[in-house]
């Protein structure tokens, strides 16, 4: 076989062995592309123009601080363009940064994020504007689909790392990318693009330790990392400590004692370094505070019936975002498939037969995480701030990595990935020819 046969041959094992992964980014930077090019200037309703202001100003400033008033560029972006609640301040043609005329009190509430989002959506922002010449807003959405391409090459390695097929691999990443909540998340400027990847990060190096392919130090950094992009992520982490420590328990006999002492004080590591990180981070945002922070009205009294009322808020169509559609023109009926997606994956494969103690795990795991991650979240939050602020359904987003593993496993016949797979992609049609015809 000469040079060019064997070429020719390596690249169609190759092309073969990767056609999903490759099959997935394209679908996303198209589907991507088209969407955040199809928006207005209008800021999303979820914070983009507090997340555009910190976005704008890290270059000078590095960090926006409490209490600290929303910058001019920001503030015309209101004035003229406004949000889902139309333009709002001063006229667009006299911006003169009269911040009570804003809402919020023209202040900012994106000063309890660290520096880190924002950094990044700024230096990838900053490049996309140099490639293609599109204004600084439409450049710095575009940097969401950079985290959604990698949150499915990491979701996909782990589902073949658990042996799930091609095809239903296929099926539940077209699902991601048309997903309501990957629509707001990654599309516009948002804290929530990284959460997919950093919930199937955490999944990939808990796995990939338990089997003994690599080193369960990795949960270190990524911890560190997962806590300094948003706080919410640390329900990423949670589900995969959870994992580690209850496969601990059930292979105890199983799992040598070496292995096991480098899990163990790997998990634990990486549970006191995140925290120590929100920790410090906290401290830092407290020293160099301005003032009050922004009333967003969001605060509340402390009741613990909302508490358990938050038992079911993570499995429901908001997860996937089901309770966006009526913003984004979209039926609500198309939302009844997320739910089984969800619901089906979790409650289903918590009763389904469990032969192995990687399975055991795994079912409570993400059982734990569905149902008691919300109030924890509510409680934790509360404990850190001293407030209460509503838990929203789509903070479930670094969980839906842990919701897909699931509906992964327990689907065993052609026909159901099939039916996976053309809803996926009806998603994306759907998504896409809305957002063009409405923008």
């Amino acid at each position: 076989m000469g040079d060019f046969a064997r070429r020719r041959h390596a690249l169609a094992l190759w092309i073969r062995n990767a056609w999903v992964p490759l099959v997935l980014v394209v679908v996303a930077i198209i589907s991507g592309g088209v969407l955040t090019a199809s928006h207005s200037d209008q800021f999303a309703p979820f914070d983009e123009w507090v997340y555009y202001d910190y976005t704008v100003k890290f270059p000078s400033q590095g960090v926006v601080r409490q209490g600290e008033y929303i910058g001019h560029e920001a503030l015309v972006g209101m004035a003229c363009d406004g949000d889902a609640f139309g333009p709002r301040g001063e006229p667009c043609d006299n911006v003169q940064d009269i911040h009570a005329n804003y809402p919020q009190q023209g202040k900012t509430s994106a000063d309890i994020y660290t520096p880190l989002y924002f950094a990044i959506t700024w230096v990838l922002g900053k490049g996309i504007q140099f490639v293609t010449g599109a204004e600084f807003l439409t450049a710095a959405r575009a940097t969401g689909i950079f985290w959604l391409v990698g949150g499915l090459l990491v979701f996909y390695k782990l589902l073949r790392l658990l042996k799930v097929r091609k095809f239903i691999a296929l099926g539940l990443g077209l699902v991601v990318i048309g997903a309501p909540t990957t629509f707001w998340a990654n599309t516009y400027i948002s804290t929530d693009a990284p959460a997919f990847l950093v919930g199937a990060s955490v999944l990939l190096a808990g796995v990939s330790a338990i089997q003994g392919r690599s080193s369960p130090w990795w949960l270190v950094p990524i911890a560190v990392v997962a806590i300094l992009l948003k706080v919410t992520m640390v329900l990423a982490l949670g589900v995969g400590v959870l994992l580690i420590l209850l496969y601990l328990l059930f292979a105890r006999d199983a799992v040598e004692a070496p292995q096991r002492r480098r899990l163990l004080f790997a998990t634990v590591t990486a549970l006191a370094v995140a925290g120590i990180a929100q920790i410090g981070w906290l401290l830092v945002r407290a020293q160099i505070s301005l003032g009050t922070g922004a009333d967003q009205g969001l605060a509340k009294d402390f009741l613990w019936r909302d508490i358990v009322g938050m038992l079911s808020l993570f499995i429901n169509p908001g997860a996937l975002g089901g309770g966006y559609l009526a913003e984004m023109r979209l039926p609500p009926v198309i939302g009844a498939p997320l739910v089984l997606l969800t619901v089906a994956g979790v409650i289903g494969f918590a009763l389904s037969r469990l032969p192995t103690a990687f399975d055991k795990a795994l079912a409570i795991a993400v059982t734990v995480s569905a149902t008691l991650f919300a109030p924890i979240l509510a409680i934790g939050m509360y404990l850190l701030l001293g407030d209460v602020f509503p838990v929203l359904a789509r903070y479930a987003m670094p969980l839906l990595p842990a919701f897909f593993v699931t509906t992964a496993l327990i689907v065993k016949n052609r026909a159901a990935e099939w039916v996976i797979v053309l809803y996926g992609g009806f998603l994306i049609v759907a998504v896409i020819t809305t957002s063009v015809l409405f923008g």
